[in-house]
């Protein structure tokens, strides 16, 4: 819906600098045709929205080192080769105001891009008129080159940039709009700053216009064509990436079982996810026991009963169990090619083992009481847990020491060394059964 927002408002802000730019054009009408208040009245209507089209070359860049993390997360983005940091360039965590931001980068850049589309296909479309379509169409057999590929050309990538930035717009976002928008505004930079310069000094060498500067402008343009050629293989393939307007970029879109966020809701959600959380944690650890490994325990295969049947006096029904066995194993699990959100380390070297499932569920907890993963809670202590904790149940009546047993089982059970972590799931039962939220 969000996506579909932002590809509505890029596609009316390029309309209307279309009907701006033809308006100021139009000389047609006299002066004294039109009311002195009526022309200021335009003016006023118009002005801001011109002011947008004369400023997107430099504002997507401005939106973006505001939204960042940190300046340095944003130069690294968008001048390096790297599709990401660890946890991205805009942190963990995204108020909504910079989530707002980030929006409207994309917006402003996209509507540029829309609107340039636009002219191009006009264009053609013009040239098709004055020449005739038969001959338009020989011109193209005869001579693609010069009648077929300039158009093709100029419209195919537009439309692809497009593309790219509305069907994976979290991808897009997290990986490759600081190096589009740095790229554009150094461009217009340039340009500007050499027009001035000739204008205003004298003319530039040769080998600076015609050598260095165009050098400095590739230079800046291959993170961009890098970033989104590789895109659509080590990204797109892997994840579904959406943008909330709440901020968090999560690896894969999680469904909402109604547990969740647990802290945000009354204290019996929390309750109840605790609950799902041991029923499912205990059938892995029956399970690991008999020596079979799930290998994939995350909050997809957890399906959780309605909240009247968990209630419910006459029926003795599990508040969650643990779903798609398909892949686990009781040996050597073939190695991933890409890790999740919620899988350990070691399976991309087709370790598995009691560790790896503790892994997982440790991982679902963590999700299940913050809407959090790995990646967005790089550094895990349970002091800072216990803050986020404390941040998440503000309002609701739970005691934070009945949450501290919590925060052990995440940051014991997620330690990426398989020594310094819990080697089997019993000890983090007992720790969560301990919590006095059972």
């Amino acid at each position: 819906m969000q996506v579909d927002i932002s590809v509505l408002f890029s596609a009316l802000l390029a309309l209307a600098w279309q009907r701006g730019q033809s308006g100021a054009k139009d000389e047609t009408k006299e002066l004294w045709e039109v009311d002195a208040p009526e022309l200021q009245l335009d003016g006023a209507l118009w002005a801001p929205i011109m002011a947008l089209r004369h400023s997107n070359q430099v504002l997507p860049s401005i939106l973006v080192l505001y939204a960042a993390s940190s300046f340095s997360a944003a130069v690294y983005a968008g001048f390096t080769l790297g599709l990401h940091l660890e946890e991205g360039w805009l942190g963990s965590e995204l108020s909504s105001n910079r989530s707002l931001a980030v929006h409207a980068a994309v917006c402003i850049w996209r509507a540029e891009k829309v609107e340039i589309l636009l002219q191009r296909m006009q264009r053609s479309v013009t040239i098709v008129q004055n020449h005739g379509l038969g001959s338009s169409l020989k011109n193209s057999f005869s001579e693609p080159f010069t009648w077929f590929w300039p158009g093709f050309w100029g419209s195919a990538r537009r439309l692809a940039l497009l593309v790219v930035s509305s069907v994976g717009y979290g991808s897009f976002v997290r990986v490759v709009l600081p190096a589009v928008v740095f790229d554009e505004c150094l461009w217009w930079l340039t340009t500007k700053t050499q027009d001035l310069f000739t204008r205003k000094v004298c003319a530039l060498p040769m080998v600076l216009d015609l050598v260095v500067l165009p050098f400095l402008d590739f230079l800046h343009l291959v993170p961009v064509m890098t970033k989104v050629a590789l895109m659509a293989l080590l990204v797109y393939s892997d994840h579904d990436q959406h943008l909330s307007l709440n901020g968090y970029i999560p690896g894969v879109p999680l469904p909402d079982a109604g547990l969740v966020p647990a802290l945000a809701k009354p204290c019996e959600s929390l309750a109840r996810a605790v609950r799902c959380w041991h029923h499912v944690a205990k059938a892995v650890e029956e399970a690991n026991r008999n020596g079979v490994f799930h290998c994939d325990v995350n909050p997809w295969n957890v399906l959780c009963c309605k909240e009247e049947l968990a209630a419910s006096k006459e029926l003795e029904f599990h508040d969650g169990c643990l779903v798609d066995w398909a892949c686990s194993t009781a040996g050597k699990a073939p190695k991933l090619q890409r890790r999740g959100d919620f899988q350990a380390a070691e399976l991309l070297q087709g370790d598995v083992g009691p560790y790896t499932d503790v892994y997982g569920c440790a991982s679902t907890l963590l999700w299940l009481l913050l809407k959090r993963t790995r990646k967005g809670l790089p550094e895990r202590s349970i002091c800072s847990l216990l803050t986020h904790f404390r941040e998440a149940g503000d309002g609701a009546n739970v005691v934070l020491e009945h949450l501290e047993p919590l925060a052990k089982v995440c940051v014991w059970g997620m330690e990426e060394d398989t020594k310094d972590r819990c080697p089997n799931l019993a000890p983090l039962l007992d720790l969560v059964a301990s919590s006095e939220l059972m």
